[in-house]
Order: structure tokens, then sequence, then C-alpha cells
């Protein structure tokens, strides 16, 4: 439960305890954190959105005009190098936002002796 299987958030109320207590949990979030802290790495460009959808398969051409589609629906210009997902977003969904990597990396030491 450090995060390998469910998220933070879904855990209910009465299990939460058992996450913070992982021995799990505070390596592997470290890890995270140490790859995915940067801002101007993007890890989703453009019609990489839909990789790992039912709409993976479409051709390039229809996932560009869907990208104009969604464009204007938004109010927004989104285009095939436009960043939607960056290394803190992927941390937030993760549900890794409480501790920074030398926390972790503490709280791992400190949990070993």
């Amino acid at each position: 439960m450090g995060g390998f299987y469910i998220n933070r958030d879904r855990i209910p109320i009465y299990w939460i305890w058992f996450h913070y207590i992982s021995l799990l949990k505070y390596p592997y979030e470290a890890v995270l954190i140490n790859e995915f802290d940067d801002p101007s790495r993007c890890f989703v460009r453009g019609v990489q959105v839909f990789d790992g959808t039912l709409l993976a398969k479409v051709p390039e051409a229809m996932k560009v005009k869907l990208l104009d589609t969604m464009s204007d629906s938004l109010g927004t210009n989104i285009t095939e190098a436009t960043c939607l997902t960056t290394g803190p977003d992927l941390l937030l969904q993760q549900g890794i936002s409480q501790l920074s990597k030398w926390n972790c990396l503490w709280i791992t030491k400190n949990k070993r002796t």
C-alpha cells in the first residue's frame, strides 16, 4: 500500500494509518519525486494524450482534428507540441504532495534504526 496498488486518496479512512507506517511508502515517494519534480520536463504532448485510451488506434490526422475540437471547446489552443502533463502533474495524480524527497529519505533512514 505504499502507493503501488492504491493512492492515498483512495484508501478508506480506517486503513490510512497503514499507509503511513508502510516501509515502502517513503523510498517509493522519494524516487518518484527525484524523477518527476522538474516542472520544465514534459511527459505528455499533444496527441500523446490519447495513448492508453480507446482513441490510441485512431490515425494521427484524426487525433490532430480531435485536438482542434478540444481547443475550440475549451477556449485554449492545444497543438501537437502543447505540453499537457509535466512531472509535478504526475506527482499530484499519484497523491504525492505531502513530503519532500529529503524528508522521505530521512524517514526511511530513521525507520531502519
